[in-house]
């Protein structure tokens, strides 16, 4: 009861913080988004990915109204906006591009979707929910994580070799990839992806091949999931070559190694998934921060800026 009553008079007071207000007009504000669906799959409910459509347009309004939203690769440019803030989604769920997008386009609001285009042509489940599947239905998996020194949360830790190793192990079949299908969500489609690339609202980013923690593989490994994502992306003229790490946390996700290999490849602007509120947009790692279906109201969206600012 305590925390709420804290949480709620941060958030009540928040915007009226003068310091506060300065760092957000000066700085760049950047917001991420996974799936948004009245129907979210079980995965994205487990890791709260998901946001029905009505939290996502009430969330949007009021960054509209807050906030300047500009376009993505205005973040290149040597102007400055006041109370700039971006708008991302990260992977490339169908609800995206199915109910967000057109929220979106209507407001006309500007936005990049991180892409791992392995869902997309492939139309396999990504990693980490393979992972979090065999996790939690597959018996064996945690002995199996433990012998090989795997630990939870497992999708930052496996290895390619290591999740092949587990598929032959465990006998997965294509049916069995059916039921992780299920599990994991729906994902766009190419003629998603076709019928977005010549909106001046829309932008394509990397989000690697398919979903692996940077901090899992070789650096070999990086630049052939970056590389692989980044040529096929370049087929939409309304690709840019930014990049989402995966999982997006520092240190365990990705350190500086990993950002001078990406940046090395050509990738113009790399981001993270916390530390949102930017100081100073032009570094070349820029942090972004998410909203989730529990923040409903004005009070709850101060209180995570606030938190955003001063504890990250």
């Amino acid at each position: 009861m305590l925390k709420k009553i804290v949480k709620k008079g941060i958030g009540y007071y928040a915007p009226y913080l003068t310091n506060m207000r300065k760092i957000i007009a000066n700085g760049l504000t950047i917001f991420l988004f996974h799936d948004i669906s009245d129907n979210p799959s079980e995965f994205n409910q487990k890791y709260r990915l998901s946001l029905s459509k009505k939290v996502f347009k009430d969330q949007i309004i009021w960054i509209n109204n807050n906030f300047t939203i500009i376009h993505p690769e205005e973040i290149l440019l040597d102007k400055k906006v006041k109370n700039a803030a971006v708008i991302t989604f990260d992977d490339g769920c169908k609800g995206v591009f199915e109910n967000a997008l057109p929220i979106l386009n209507t407001l006309k609001i500007p936005s990049i979707i991180f892409l791992n285009m392995s869902a997309v042509i492939d139309k396999k489940p990504l990693m980490s929910s393979v992972a979090s599947y065999l996790s939690t239905y597959q018996p064996g998996f945690k002995k199996f994580a433990i012998s090989n020194e795997i630990c939870p949360p497992y999708h930052l830790s496996l290895t390619p070799e290591l999740m092949k190793k587990a598929v032959n192990l465990f006998e997965i079949s294509n049916d069995d990839f059916k039921k992780v299908l299920t599990y994991q969500g729906e994902f766009a489609s190419l003629k998603d992806l076709y019928k977005w690339q010549n909106s001046n609202y829309v932008v394509y980013g990397n989000h690697l091949f398919d979903h692996w923690n940077a901090a899992s593989l070789t650096i070999e490994q990086l630049q052939e999931e970056y590389t692989k994502n980044q040529e096929i992306l370049e087929d939409f003229p309304n690709s840019v070559n930014f990049f989402a790490f995966p999982n997006g946390m520092p240190n365990k996700c990705f350190s500086e190694i990993h950002i001078k290999t990406i940046k090395k490849i050509g990738a113009k602007k790399v981001f993270s998934a916390v530390s949102g509120v930017n100081r100073d947009s032009d570094e070349f790692l820029l942090g972004r921060f998410n909203f989730t279906d529990l923040d409903v109201s004005p009070t709850d969206y101060w209180y995570k800026l606030f938190r955003t600012i001063y504890t990250t």
